[in-house]
């Protein structure tokens, strides 16, 4: 394996263990994922059923519920910007600026969390049947995805800034890195991932489908916003230059490097902002 191979491994592997915990948790439900559910379950009154759902006791395992999920569903969207914070940090540094990065950028989507779980309650409220609820959510999911600010959002996970070497600049940078990936993929995702926690039923199947497609579409080429369908023509070959590769060689061992030759720091990316 080349060296840019062996410091891609580097990248991938930490961030594929810590997405993979996560599912696991998921999975056996040990984070008190059914906290959102049980609470919408119950048919009160709007201002009632909100004070209930933002009760004390419930805000904790409620927000671990959602940091779980966030850790399952955006870190794979991670390997570019930490493989670049990697490549652009001084080996004494690098912990340090990708630790900096994280906590900016999950902190980002915690407070987005707050927002986006009252919306998933109000709509619970406003509307009793779960399939007319997903299929509300699914329908605006869809317009936004199609819509010219969704691909400017997209556009703007691509951008990688400079960033300082040295001192306080160097974690100061980390930190804005952070929280500028963290907002431009919050702007991005938030419909799909309303849509992923609506489903009351199938929920995990739902939150691997949006996981699936938000990697999918985080490795398409930028594209000028307007009004389109999402395509996803880049996926599709890189999905299937992995399965033919695994299939050549006869190991899996292709799958420890994520994107072996997707650039997601195109110029393309510089002119459709």
């Amino acid at each position: 394996m080349s060296l840019a191979g062996l410091e891609r491994r580097r990248t991938a592997l930490p961030l594929l263990a810590a997405t993979g915990s996560a599912w696991m948790v998921m999975g056996t439900g040990l984070a008190g994922l059914s906290s959102l559910r049980a609470v919408c379950c119950v048919p009160l009154t709007g201002l009632q059923h909100l004070s209930q759902f933002w009760d004390g006791s419930r805000i904790f395992p409620m927000m671990l519920s959602w940091a779980v999920m966030l850790v399952a569903m955006m870190t794979p969207l991670l390997f570019e910007p930490v493989r670049h914070i990697r490549d652009r940090s001084l080996s004494s540094r690098r912990f340090r600026s990708i630790t900096l990065f994280l906590i900016a950028y999950f902190g980002t989507w915690m407070a987005a969390g707050f927002v986006l779980l009252s919306l998933v309650a109000t709509i619970r409220i406003a509307i009793l049947d779960p399939v007319v609820q997903a299929t509300v959510v699914a329908a605006g999911a869809v317009g936004w995805q199609c819509s010219p600010m969704k691909q400017r959002c997209l556009n703007r996970l691509h951008l990688l800034p400079a960033l300082a070497v040295f001192g306080r600049e160097a974690d100061l940078d980390a930190l804005r890195f952070g929280r500028t990936h963290g907002l431009w993929c919050v702007s991005s995702c938030w419909a799909l991932m309303t849509f992923s926690e609506t489903c009351s039923v199938g929920s995990l199947f739902a939150m691997v489908f949006v996981t699936g497609w938000l990697l999918a579409e985080h490795i398409e080429r930028p594209t000028r916003p307007k009004w389109q369908l999402p395509r996803l023509q880049r996926a599709t070959k890189v999905v299937s230059s992995y399965v033919l590769g695994a299939c050549r060689t006869k190991s899996f061992e292709i799958l420890s490097d994520p994107f072996p030759f997707v650039n997601f720091a195109d110029p393309a990316s510089q002119r459709h902002p």
